[in-house]
């Protein structure tokens, strides 16, 4: 089966001609358009048509995506979805802060006790502000978990089929390490990889000092890995950080 990312060169020459052009900005947008509603109704979970408010905050946010991505970041579909779910998210964010702004016993229509009443808002403040955080990180994480599912569909594996082929020996991680970390050091390695699906294993081991069966045996691990660290994915990019360490101690 032919390989393909949706980070070709096609689109990526049009992406910077968009930045210089502004009839070939609106014809990306236009083409994109299906994408964009897309991406709003998954974030906002309803329909949207083009006259609401959240599809004017991800088409700004789509704009966004165009001006900000590069090809190193992997796919430009999965980058610009990232985009446009945070800016929702960050609009309805705002648009809640500003209705918790009514005071909640004038809306119950009680009359607030003086010395109680500050407080006990308070605390329903903290509170509402603690399960947003929480839910805006996990649904960032999962629109993390999405982009990535794309991005690996490209290389013929999920993202659920690394917890069968990570690294469970300390040995082991740190050997994968040193394969992850050369590949990202390398932007013609890391192309290769992109343009084929396939590791440049033989280069990879050299420069590594690691043995052939590292990149064998951990093939989906490694690509993984490099495609967190290469692109915007800031959650999943916590569960690498030893990656970072072993690049630091070398």
């Amino acid at each position: 089966m032919l390989f393909s990312i949706d980070t070709d060169s096609g689109l990526w020459a049009e992406i910077l001609r968009a930045r210089e052009d502004e009839a070939v900005m609106d014809a990306l947008i236009r083409r994109h358009r299906r994408f964009i509603l897309g991406c709003a109704y998954r974030t906002v979970h309803r329909f949207v048509t083009e006259s609401d408010d959240e599809y004017s905050v991800a088409l700004i946010a789509f704009h966004e995506a165009v001006m900000g991505y590069d090809d190193s970041k992997g796919s430009f579909k999965s980058f610009a979805a990232l985009v446009i779910r945070r800016r929702l998210l960050d609009y309805i964010d705002s648009q809640t802060r500003a209705g918790r702004e009514i005071p909640a016993d004038l809306m119950s229509g009680e009359t607030p006790r003086e010395d109680a009443a500050p407080i006990r808002l308070e605390a329903q403040r903290k509170i509402a502000e603690q399960s947003m955080e929480h839910g805006r990180e996990q649904a960032a994480i999962r629109d993390e978990i999405e982009a990535m599912q794309q991005t690996l569909g490209g290389y013929g594996f999920t993202f659920f089929d690394l917890a069968a082929c990570s690294p469970r020996a300390q040995k082991t991680k740190t050997a994968c390490a040193a394969v992850i970390n050369v590949l990202l050091a390398d932007e013609t390695l890391l192309a290769q990889l992109r343009r084929t699906g396939a590791l440049p294993v033989k280069a990879l081991c050299e420069r590594a000092g690691v043995p052939r069966k590292i990149p064998d045996n951990h093939r989906k691990y490694i690509i993984a890995a490099a495609e967190i660290l290469a692109g915007d994915y800031p959650m999943l990019a916590e569960y690498l950080r030893f990656v970072k360490k072993e690049q630091v101690s070398k």
